[in-house]
Protein backbone atom coordinates (compact mmCIF):
# COMPACT_ATOMS: atom_id res chain seq x y z
CA UNK A 1 0.00 0.00 0.00
CA UNK A 2 1.50 3.60 -0.73
CA UNK A 3 0.00 5.42 2.06
CA UNK A 4 2.94 8.00 1.98
CA UNK A 5 2.37 8.67 -1.64
CA UNK A 6 2.62 12.87 -1.77
CA UNK A 7 1.80 15.09 -4.26
CA UNK A 8 5.50 14.64 -5.83
CA UNK A 9 6.45 11.37 -4.94
CA UNK A 10 7.37 9.11 -7.48
CA UNK A 11 5.29 6.41 -9.10
CA UNK A 12 6.20 2.65 -8.50
CA UNK A 13 5.85 0.30 -10.87
CA UNK A 14 3.05 -2.16 -9.90
CA UNK A 15 1.16 1.52 -9.05
CA UNK A 16 1.65 2.63 -12.91
CA UNK A 17 0.76 -1.13 -13.56
CA UNK A 18 -2.69 -1.00 -11.73
CA UNK A 19 -3.13 2.81 -13.62
CA UNK A 20 -2.83 1.31 -16.75
CA UNK A 21 -5.04 -1.55 -16.53
CA UNK A 22 -7.91 0.42 -15.00
CA UNK A 23 -6.99 3.49 -18.10
CA UNK A 24 -7.09 0.32 -20.66
CA UNK A 25 -10.42 -0.85 -18.89
CA UNK A 26 -12.96 -0.55 -22.42
CA UNK A 27 -15.87 0.88 -20.44
CA UNK A 28 -13.01 3.86 -19.24
CA UNK A 29 -11.65 4.30 -23.12
CA UNK A 30 -15.19 4.56 -24.11
CA UNK A 31 -16.12 6.96 -21.48
CA UNK A 32 -13.01 8.21 -22.57
CA UNK A 33 -13.49 8.82 -26.44
CA UNK A 34 -17.23 9.39 -25.52
CA UNK A 35 -19.28 12.57 -24.71
CA UNK A 36 -18.05 12.68 -20.87
CA UNK A 37 -16.21 14.96 -18.88
CA UNK A 38 -12.50 13.38 -18.84
CA UNK A 39 -12.42 15.33 -15.64
CA UNK A 40 -15.42 12.71 -14.30
CA UNK A 41 -13.13 9.77 -16.00
CA UNK A 42 -9.79 10.72 -14.39
CA UNK A 43 -11.91 11.04 -10.86
CA UNK A 44 -13.42 7.17 -11.58
CA UNK A 45 -9.91 6.30 -12.09
CA UNK A 46 -8.41 7.98 -9.01
CA UNK A 47 -11.37 6.40 -7.15
CA UNK A 48 -10.34 2.96 -8.57
CA UNK A 49 -6.34 3.87 -7.42
CA UNK A 50 -7.27 4.50 -4.22
CA UNK A 51 -9.77 1.23 -4.20
CA UNK A 52 -6.31 -0.63 -4.74
CA UNK A 53 -4.58 1.01 -2.12
CA UNK A 54 -2.77 4.29 -3.86
CA UNK A 55 -3.01 7.49 -2.73
CA UNK A 56 -3.34 9.22 -5.82
CA UNK A 57 -5.68 12.42 -7.09
CA UNK A 58 -7.23 12.86 -10.29
CA UNK A 59 -4.47 15.16 -11.47
CA UNK A 60 -2.21 12.93 -10.56
CA UNK A 61 -3.30 10.02 -12.67
CA UNK A 62 -4.45 12.71 -15.50
CA UNK A 63 -0.83 13.81 -15.77
CA UNK A 64 0.48 10.35 -15.21
CA UNK A 65 -1.28 8.92 -17.91
CA UNK A 66 -0.43 12.23 -20.51
CA UNK A 67 3.13 11.25 -19.79
CA UNK A 68 2.77 7.90 -20.62
CA UNK A 69 1.06 8.53 -23.72
CA UNK A 70 3.72 10.97 -25.11
CA UNK A 71 6.40 8.70 -24.32
CA UNK A 72 4.92 5.79 -26.34
CA UNK A 73 3.83 8.52 -29.25
CA UNK A 74 7.38 9.61 -28.82
CA UNK A 75 9.16 5.67 -29.34
CA UNK A 76 6.19 4.81 -31.55
CA UNK A 77 6.95 7.74 -34.23
CA UNK A 78 10.92 6.85 -33.91
CA UNK A 79 10.30 3.39 -34.88
CA UNK A 80 8.37 4.19 -37.77
CA UNK A 81 11.44 5.58 -39.48
CA UNK A 82 12.92 3.32 -41.07
CA UNK A 83 16.92 2.91 -40.73
CA UNK A 84 16.51 3.95 -36.96
CA UNK A 85 17.73 1.51 -34.23
CA UNK A 86 14.24 0.10 -32.68
CA UNK A 87 13.74 1.17 -28.95
CA UNK A 88 11.43 0.86 -26.33
CA UNK A 89 9.87 2.38 -23.35
CA UNK A 90 8.75 1.37 -19.74
CA UNK A 91 5.04 0.01 -20.28
CA UNK A 92 5.25 -0.24 -24.09
CA UNK A 93 3.10 -3.26 -25.06
CA UNK A 94 0.49 -2.36 -22.59
CA UNK A 95 0.40 0.86 -24.20
CA UNK A 96 0.50 -0.74 -27.50
CA UNK A 97 -2.74 -2.44 -26.50
CA UNK A 98 -4.56 0.52 -25.54
CA UNK A 99 -3.42 3.14 -27.76
CA UNK A 100 -1.68 1.30 -30.89
CA UNK A 101 -5.21 1.58 -33.34
CA UNK A 102 -6.24 5.15 -31.76
CA UNK A 103 -5.71 8.35 -34.47
CA UNK A 104 -3.43 10.21 -32.55
CA UNK A 105 -0.65 7.52 -32.90
CA UNK A 106 -2.28 5.75 -36.97
CA UNK A 107 -3.72 7.96 -39.00
CA UNK A 108 -6.96 6.89 -40.01
CA UNK A 109 -7.24 7.63 -43.84
CA UNK A 110 -4.10 8.16 -46.23
CA UNK A 111 -4.01 9.41 -49.56
CA UNK A 112 -2.14 8.53 -52.31
CA UNK A 113 -1.53 11.71 -54.60
CA UNK A 114 1.16 9.87 -56.54
CA UNK A 115 -2.06 8.18 -58.99
CA UNK A 116 -3.34 12.13 -59.39
CA UNK A 117 -3.62 12.29 -63.19
CA UNK A 118 -1.60 15.48 -64.86
CA UNK A 119 -4.94 17.71 -64.54
CA UNK A 120 -4.55 17.45 -60.76
CA UNK A 121 -1.25 18.42 -60.71
CA UNK A 122 -1.85 22.14 -59.26
CA UNK A 123 -3.54 20.20 -56.63
CA UNK A 124 -0.32 17.86 -55.91
CA UNK A 125 1.77 20.96 -55.82
CA UNK A 126 -0.19 22.68 -53.25
CA UNK A 127 -0.58 19.60 -51.14
CA UNK A 128 2.62 19.32 -51.18
CA UNK A 129 3.71 22.74 -49.84
CA UNK A 130 1.08 22.27 -47.14
CA UNK A 131 2.99 19.11 -45.96
CA UNK A 132 5.86 20.92 -45.99
CA UNK A 133 4.12 24.15 -44.04
CA UNK A 134 3.15 21.71 -41.62
CA UNK A 135 6.30 19.38 -41.56
CA UNK A 136 3.83 16.27 -42.37
CA UNK A 137 6.06 13.58 -44.23
CA UNK A 138 5.20 14.02 -47.71
CA UNK A 139 6.66 11.49 -50.22
CA UNK A 140 4.15 10.82 -52.74
CA UNK A 141 1.43 10.47 -49.71
CA UNK A 142 0.17 12.77 -47.33
CA UNK A 143 0.01 11.82 -44.04
CA UNK A 144 -3.13 12.63 -41.55
CA UNK A 145 -1.30 14.32 -38.57
CA UNK A 146 -3.46 13.41 -35.46
CA UNK A 147 -2.09 15.41 -32.24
Amino acid sequence: MADAASENSQWKGSEVTDLINIWGDRSIQAKLEGPYRNKAVFEEIATEMNERGYRRSRLQCQRKIKSLRAKYKEVKDWNKQSGRQRITCPFYEELDCILGDKPSVQPLELLDISKCSKTFMPVQAVLHKFCKMFKFKCEGYIFAKFD
